[in-house]
């Protein structure tokens, strides 16, 4: 199993990959075309809402669902991702919550473990008509589906300036 990091899926968004198809322009001839897809932001989120892609493909045909575990952080700073120094101290994030899908591919349940308390040092698991207290370890066990965070306040203005 290939382990997998929050930060080298994030890194391979915003740095990009090639996107080839074939366009037809007239009668049987066709064109290779080439892009480059890659994900740009112009303003920090307050909320950063990452989704994990866990539908494959198998070499067969069928779809799958993917389960290898991915490593994410409590804190996240996003500031290398945005390549914009001046915001360096504004772009950290806490996480706050995590959805788990617990299944296969087209079956299953959801999970939500959330931060809660005044000082949100504390974690709850939701499941349907529950809810009960765990630690961060088991948080941070979780074979995220979706992960949110939450924008550390920092005033600077600077970063929500969207540049030309």
């Amino acid at each position: 199993m290939i382990p997998m990091f929050l930060w080298n899926v994030l890194c391979g968004m915003f740095r990009g990959s090639t996107v080839s198809y074939c366009s037809i322009q007239s009668a049987g001839c066709s064109v290779k075309k080439t892009h480059l897809k890659k994900l740009q932001v112009g303003r920090a989120p307050t909320c950063l809402c990452v989704h994990l892609n866990r539908t494959s493909w198998a070499p067969e045909g069928y779809l799958y669902k993917n389960n290898h575990h991915t490593t994410f952080p409590i804190q996240l700073d996003a500031s290398t991702l945005l390549k914009r120094e001046s915001c360096s101290m504004g772009l950290k994030y806490m996480l706050c919550a995590v959805v788990e899908h617990r299944g296969v591919h087209n079956s299953g349940h959801y999970l939500t473990y959330r931060r809660c308390g005044k000082k949100g040092r504390e974690w709850v698991c939701t499941s349907d008509t529950s809810v009960y207290a765990v630690n961060v370890d088991e948080v941070l066990k979780a074979k995220a589906y979706m992960l949110f965070y939450s924008r550390k306040k920092v005033p600077l203005s600077s970063c929500l300036a969207v540049e030309p």
